[in-house]
């Protein structure tokens, strides 16, 4: 029910009132915590099937047979394909200022949601190295743990401008070159095909510019722009029409220029069309160039992720723990980061509200306190979710990289734009799928994006 209501948010064919943004923060609430609960039930399923079955062959080496990977790579599809949907924020009314969640704040409750969920794990860490159980913490940690939350902070706004089912995309693109080139420079991973890996580059560039077109074609169509030309010229017309009635007197014999109206009718319908097309091109433009830099910066910063991981692993060659052992210190040591970078950005937050709030009014004490209440509630839930939702899909990642390897693992995790695309398109309703050409162009952009995953993983 919740997803079937999406489409009409994105045409603008109905007006946005009060009672829209509620449904919206109510249905993406809903759908964010439901995605949680099942989240957790996946999480405890793999964590149960590692205790129960173990894993049966070396470390590094697959294995396919084993159940525990392929419930792990599942669930890490669908929750990283699904922790942005509370990026969205909800549409504005006219003549009115955008609802936007405070950033800085956001990103606070997102790493409180980090920490709260890694609690179970931070307990058996604590308890593995008893007597001394900060034994494991890196500092690497808290670099890991400013990266996401850079990325999230770039991620929301590029979702709010260029929406769910197309901007994850982009950036998974940006992401995957971003991480074979550090693996390739900074970490001198060998290339065992490079003709290989430059098919995968085209095929991740040809698919984000197949995105980038389709945000295009969906966002602005010019079917209808010409419809909408018309509509606005029929109503001036109607106008026109309407004064002229009422100054031709009947009993004067007065009578209507019915085609002189319909000619200016056509003269105007041409004029507003190209009124229009002028004002969306000069949008769709900015809106591209804004959306394709976020995407950029976001792409960029999440190629980036793993790096701390990497340098972690290099400190810790020597030791003789296992790599999963190894891995859920790192988490442990993220989970902590991410606690210490709460409070800064509490405050980072309260005083830009603080400054925004003394420069557009003379509110003192009380009312700065309410309004810092307000914008802390809003953004308190929505952040603690993506939060959450991450840190869960980052756990099934490492255990489906682990039981199916690198090759297999990684490219299935990056499957989640498909999730991205089902959920801006159901949930926001942000492409119209009764355009064929607009939905077979969307499939081809996100299969040339998975298939470049493919070949750059091999």
């Amino acid at each position: 029910t919740a997803m079937a209501t999406g489409h009409a948010e994105n045409g603008g064919q109905e007006k946005v009132t009060n009672e829209t943004i509620n449904n919206f923060k109510r249905k993406t609430s809903i759908v964010g915590i439901s995605v949680s609960c099942m989240g957790v039930v996946i999480v405890a399923l793999t964590v149960g099937l590692v205790s129960a079955l173990g894993k049966s062959t070396t470390e590094g080496s697959r294995d396919l047979s084993s159940p525990t990977g392929w419930v792990a790579v599942a669930g890490a599809i669908f929750l990283f394909g699904s922790c942005g949907i509370m990026f969205k924020d909800p549409p504005s009314i006219e003549g009115e200022a955008p609802i936007a969640k405070d950033p800085v704040l956001f990103q606070a409750f997102n790493a409180l949601g980090i920490f709260i969920i890694a609690l179970p794990l931070l307990a058996y860490e604590f308890h593995a190295y008893y007597p001394k159980p900060l034994a494991f913490f890196d500092p690497l940690g808290i670099v890991g743990a400013v990266d996401i939350l850079a990325v999230c902070f770039f991620a929301s706004k590029a979702v709010n401008v260029m929406g769910y089912s197309t901007a994850p995309a982009v950036w998974s693109g940006v992401g995957m070159v971003s991480a074979f080139l550090w693996g390739l420079i900074a970490f001198s991973e060998s290339v065992s095909s490079l003709p290989l890996a430059i098919i995968a580059l085209c095929l991740l560039v040809l698919g984000v510019l197949g995105v980038a077109r389709i945000q295009y074609l969906s966002t602005f169509d010019p079917a209808s722009r010409t419809s909408n030309a018309r509509d606005e010229a029929k109503a001036r017309v109607d106008a026109v029409r309407s004064v002229a009635y009422s100054t031709v007197s009947v009993e004067e014999g007065g009578k209507m220029d019915e085609k002189s109206i319909e000619l200016d009718e056509i003269s105007l319908t041409r004029e507003v069309e190209v009124e229009e097309n002028q004002t969306v091109e000069v949008s769709w433009k900015n809106n591209v160039s804004v959306g394709l830099g976020l995407c950029l910066i976001t792409g960029l910063l999440d190629g980036s992720l793993m790096v701390p991981y990497k340098l972690h692993l290099r400190g810790v060659s020597a030791s003789p723990t296992s790599s999963r052992s190894t891995t859920f210190s790192y988490i442990a040591s993220f989970s902590i980061g991410s606690l210490l970078t709460v409070p800064i950005l509490l405050l980072m937050g309260a005083y830009r509200i603080y400054l925004k709030e003394s420069r557009n009014s003379r509110k003192r004490g009380k009312q700065l306190y309410h309004t810092l209440y307000m914008e802390a509630r809003r953004t308190f839930l929505p952040g603690v979710v993506t939060g959450v939702l991450w840190t869960m899909g980052n756990f099934l990642s490492v255990h489906a990289t682990l039981y199916l390897g690198l090759s297999i693992g990684f490219p299935l995790t990056q499957t989640c734009i498909l999730i991205n695309a089902l959920w801006g398109i159901f949930l926001f309703g942000e492409i119209d799928l009764r355009r064929n050409d607009l939905l077979i162009r969307f499939v081809v952009a996100l299969a040339c994006i998975i298939g470049g995953a493919v070949a750059l993983s091999q």
